[in-house]
């Protein structure tokens, strides 16, 4: 089942290994890439070889939809996709038209059994993915190419068991000395109501 908060649907890691195993060999690495780079569609449409930096481990997005380019940094997976599919001096990077995505697109999905969520949810999927991973908000704004931060901060708060898991990076501030400190009685006093 695919998570979800508020309106952002994305692939769970058994699913993303689910539709990119049942994509087919022409779209697979189109499907990879924008799930590792969060870039949109059309940018990966547009996406040539001499805007991909393996020797930096970035591409350059220049035809961005708010106008402004923007440098992405290439995880090892990213990287390692770009390594096999080439690397070439220029040229498209992805020979897909639309109608080509959006087919093998529909067919990944219905062969992986994973419930049908949009494709621009692959961006989604990312972003979710990186926060669940504790990345940072405003490395996520850099990388989506958000012009404000109020669009990146949907995915600030995926679940409360993300919440849960993060707090725990704060454990362990205060001494347990300090902590025994307290006798039975405070703790008693402080105890909130049906606790």
């Amino acid at each position: 089942m695919s998570n979800f908060w508020g309106a952002v649907h994305f692939f769970t890691k058994e699913e993303i290994i689910a539709i990119i195993k049942a994509a087919s060999d022409r779209f697979r690495p189109f499907l990879i890439c924008a799930i590792t780079t969060g870039v949109r569609r059309g940018e990966l449409m547009n996406l040539d070889w001499k805007n991909v930096d393996l020797n930096n481990n970035k591409i350059h997005i220049h035809l961005a939809k708010s106008g402004k380019s923007r440098e992405i940094p290439l995880s090892e997976d990213a990287r390692n996709l770009f390594l096999a599919l080439g690397p070439k001096p220029e040229g498209k990077v992805f020979f897909l038209t639309e109608a080509m995505i959006r087919l093998d697109y529909k067919k990944a999905v219905l062969n992986s059994n994973v419930k049908h969520i949009p494709l621009k949810n692959t961006r989604h999927t990312f972003a979710s993915q990186f926060r669940i991973n504790c990345g940072n908000m405003t490395d996520l704004q850099q990388f989506l190419g958000h012009s404000a931060m109020g669009l990146t901060m949907r995915y600030a708060h995926l679940s409360p068991e993300y919440t849960n898991e993060s707090i725990k990076r704060v454990n362990g501030l205060i001494p347990m000395v300090e902590i025994k400190s307290f006798t039975e009685e405070n703790i008693r006093l402080h105890k909130l109501p049906n606790t």
